[in-house]
């Protein structure tokens, strides 16, 4: 949904999508503790590390102010430019005009009892804030994990690296597919297979090789939508 929501917005406000492209990937989270609190740090101080000069919890676009905070201070997205604090106002109390303008779409909707505030829609409807404190248990354990380290930042950029896959050479990756694709099938045209088989061979590219789902898809000539749902 936020896509193809996404998408048609950017093409109105871009005058066309032009080379502009849109990438999300989803991946499950698995591993012990200490690696999933590495990957919660990771995630809430890796906007600011860029050159903004702004700490996560100042950051409107990331959920650094939901966590470990204050009842007394309000959410960073409740300010107004002019350091005024706004009230949020349930979505389903919006006008219609008013709702289109918050999610840019005709199509789609967000629940009623949800809040909005200065034309965003607060993480408070849908980050699960317990579940993520309770990753570090204590205030100051998640100090300890915002500190920056490189080796921690290594093993999570090795995780992703992993689960999003690796982009072969063009070259390479057709010879690997017709190598896989001649063991398994006795031809080397991945196109003369039937879809089953093509899956199957798609397979084993991911697994042995570790090709993007993105590469492989265009190996073997099935949209990637369809090789997305049968090969993780």
């Amino acid at each position: 949904m936020f896509e193809a929501t996404f998408i048609r917005y950017a093409a109105r406000n871009r005058n066309g999508l032009g080379s502009f492209r849109l990438e999300i990937e989803i991946f499950e989270t698995a591993g012990d503790e200490e690696y999933l609190r590495n990957l919660a740090a990771y995630i809430v101080i890796q906007p600011t590390k860029d050159g903004k000069g702004i700490l996560p919890f100042d950051y409107e676009w990331g959920s650094g102010s939901l966590y470990f905070r204050s009842g007394r201070i309000p959410l960073v997205w409740l300010c107004g430019e002019d350091g005024t604090i706004h009230t949020p106002i349930r979505f389903g109390l919006m006008s219609l005009d008013a709702k289109r303008e918050i999610i840019h779409s005709r199509s789609y909707t967000i629940p009623a009892n949800w809040s909005v505030c200065n034309g965003i829609v607060l993480p408070t409807n849908y980050v699960n804030v317990p579940m993520f404190e309770n990753i570090f248990k204590s205030h100051n354990r998640y100090r300890v994990f915002l500190s920056n380290n490189s080796a921690r930042d290594a093993e999570i950029m090795k995780r992703m690296a992993y689960e999003r896959g690796v982009i072969l050479d063009d070259l390479e990756a057709r010879e690997k597919c017709s190598t896989e694709c001649k063991a398994l099938y006795g031809i080397r045209d991945p196109r003369r297979l039937v879809s089953s088989d093509r899956i199957a061979l798609a397979q084993v590219l991911r697994r042995k090789d570790r090709m993007t789902i993105r590469q492989i898809a265009k190996l073997i000539r099935l949209p990637e939508s369809e090789v997305a749902r049968y090969v993780s």
